[in-house]
């Protein structure tokens, strides 16, 4: 086990904005309340955003409106198609028949060129419709843009109008609020910071050879647990993940643990963590008091010391909350006595009386 401390903190938060110019109309949540998804936090007035939103339809309606004109224009266009090309026709007839007329010396040059005027007048009616016919499709296809950019706006205007309920993007506590009733808010301005106590961790700092191990253990999906104490309440967090690199003035890596949503936890508080590491096999928990120099423990053997070097692995936590220190060595086995006082000439050699012997000797 590990005992450390870390700091809780929200893997995000929301800082709350606006894209309108709108007077606050009420702080409905303030600082510090805990809030559910959707939750109303400050409400703007809407009156402003409202008459946008009606301006706005209006104008898509207009532009509606200006659209079927359109087709149906285009519809009495292509009816009138048929008509203007009888009439150039016809006229285009008569001018041959006057030419005839002309030719036999029936009719003088001054009523020929009026015939010809006519016949020239009807064709070029004729070709300004046939343009104006192909020309409609585009005058539609542009209405029908103005249309959907009027939708656009109106569409927009209705996100306006909802932006003047200001809501929680998720589940949390709120951080701090901006503003006050009575305000007036311009487009980026900041209303409330949110954190999202759905992702709530825990970082601490372990060794770079710890985070070697606790790595190993995240890739082999073992479930590398820690708890805490919260008044008479513990509270469980789980090993999610191990940063990259170690950070300029720090001597180890970061840890995250993260725990479900729990409202008794709060951001930016440095707690006391308990660490269950992985498993360690072939070590022994041994009392503080038996470790010297941090690589030593005396076993007892016919009443006198005999030094034995260890490798201290790690710390461990028993049923009983008694702190013990894990070590190991090849030269311990199972029935070996350890002496677990701290004394300032333990040597190997010296002679010692045992308690346990002692107490039994008593007993006797």
């Amino acid at each position: 086990m590990l005992v450390t401390y870390g700091k809780l903190e929200a893997r995000q938060s929301a800082n709350l904005t606006t894209t309108l110019s709108a007077p606050v109309k009420k702080v409905v949540m303030p600082e510090g309340s805990w809030v559910n998804q959707d939750d109303l936090i400050i409400e703007l007035d809407d009156a402003e955003a409202a008459l946008a939103l009606n301006a706005a339809h209006a104008s898509y309606e207009r532009s509606q409106a200006q659209l079927q004109s359109k087709r149906v224009e285009h519809l009495l266009a292509d009816e009138l198609t048929q008509h203007h090309a009888d009439l150039a026709t016809l006229a285009e007839s008569n001018l041959n028949r006057y030419r005839e007329l002309h030719e036999r010396g029936m009719i003088s040059d001054s009523v020929l060129d009026e015939v010809r005027e006519q016949a020239s007048e009807r064709a070029m009616v004729l070709a300004r419709h046939m343009s104006a016919v192909e020309d409609f499709p585009n005058k539609v296809d542009q209405q029908l843009a103005a249309v959907r950019e009027a939708q656009a706006r109106m569409q927009q205007a209705e996100m306006d109008l909802k932006q003047t309920a200001v809501r929680a993007p998720f589940p949390g506590r709120i951080i701090s609020i901006g503003v006050a009733a009575g305000d007036r808010v311009s487009p980026g301005t900041a209303l409330v910071e949110i954190a999202d106590y759905e992702q709530l961790e825990i970082r601490t700092s372990v060794s770079a050879e710890l985070g070697i191990r606790l790595r190993q253990a995240l890739q082999a999906e073992q479930k590398i647990m820690a708890t805490t104490q919260l008044g008479d309440q513990s509270v469980e967090f789980v090993l999610d993940r191990l940063s990259g690199n170690i950070k300029p003035g720090q001597s180890g890596l970061d840890a995250f643990f993260h725990t479900p949503m729990n409202q008794s936890l709060v951001i930016g508080s440095v707690m006391n963590l308990l660490v269950e590491l992985p498993t360690e096999h072939e070590v022994i928990a041994v009392p503080m008091q038996s470790l010297y120099e941090s690589d030593r423990v005396y076993r007892v053997e016919n009443n006198r010391l005999n030094a034995i070097s260890v490798t201290r692995v790690g710390d461990y936590i028993d049923d009983q909350g008694q702190f013990r220190i894990l070590v190991r060595s090849d030269e311990l086995k199972a029935g070996d006595s350890l002496m677990t006082t701290q004394l300032p000439v333990a040597i190997s050699g010296l002679l010692v009386s045992p308690l346990a012997l002692l107490h039994d000797q008593a007993d006797a």
